[in-house]
């Protein structure tokens, strides 16, 4: 190999890795483009799956949404393999789902700024409750995990309102996005989970299993898992 093709090879390299930095930085900062967004998007939150299924394949004695708290697949002594793989994965992906709100911010503001800035704000702090509870998780203590616990699912549910506000002002003003049937569809899809959590009498049986507390959490979380992807889904697509 000669010194002109050392040099091309080295050269594009440092391309190549001056280019993932500033990809990275786009992202961080909110200003990287829809598509690519979306690739690391959708890959942090494939992560976030991932550390269910495993945290589900490895429970002891067989993993069942009517008798499994989301909370036991990150508790040593429920699942002692399971949520050391649940409890790291769950760490990062609330670290790496930061982003996601500056990305929104970026879009939502200036339409009504302030309500922007909130509702992105809480945004993340759902997120960092991710990684918080990854470490406040069940078996450390009920105070702490509980603190954990309302941090993330706050976070999230004060997000929720508050961008639901920003787009109703947005439709009062008449901006290109969100459209409406999209936010009917998310956010009623995410009420009606939510009602359906907290007002069915409980325990109720389907087949003669009770869906109790342990099932309707995981309603809950699916109810928080569909308003964060459901969001960014619905930001317009870039010319």
């Amino acid at each position: 190999m000669d010194i002109q093709e050392t040099y091309g090879m080295t050269e594009s390299y440092g391309t190549s890795k001056a280019r993932f930095w500033a990809t990275l930085k786009a992202i961080w900062t909110g200003t990287e483009s829809r598509p690519i967004y979306f690739k690391y998007f959708f890959t942090v939150f494939g992560v976030y799956l991932l550390g269910i299924f495993i945290g589900a394949a490895l429970y002891p004695g067989g993993f069942s949404f009517f008798h499994v708290y989301v909370s036991y697949l990150g508790a040593p002594l429920e699942d002692p393999v399971g949520s050391w793989f649940y409890n790291t994965i769950i760490f990062f992906v609330g670290i790496l789902l930061i982003p996601n709100f500056v990305f929104l911010y970026r879009r939502l503001a200036p339409t009504a700024k302030a309500l922007s800035f909130i509702a992105c704000l809480f945004g993340m702090v759902g997120s960092a409750g991710l990684t918080v509870l990854s470490i406040l998780h069940q078996g450390v203590g009920a105070n702490k995990h509980e603190f954990a616990t309302y941090l993330t699912y706050f976070g999230f549910g004060v997000a929720a309102i508050f961008m639901l506000l920003v787009f109703i002002r947005k439709a009062w003003l008449k901006d290109a996005w969100p459209k409406s049937v999209h936010i009917v569809i998310i956010y009623g899809l995410v009420i009606g989970l939510m009602i359906l959590a907290t007002f069915i009498p409980i325990p109720i049986y389907v087949n003669g299993i009770p869906l109790d507390d342990h099932f309707w959490e995981w309603i809950y979380t699916l109810a928080e898992g569909i308003w964060v992807v459901g969001v960014p889904l619905a930001t317009p697509k870039e010319s």
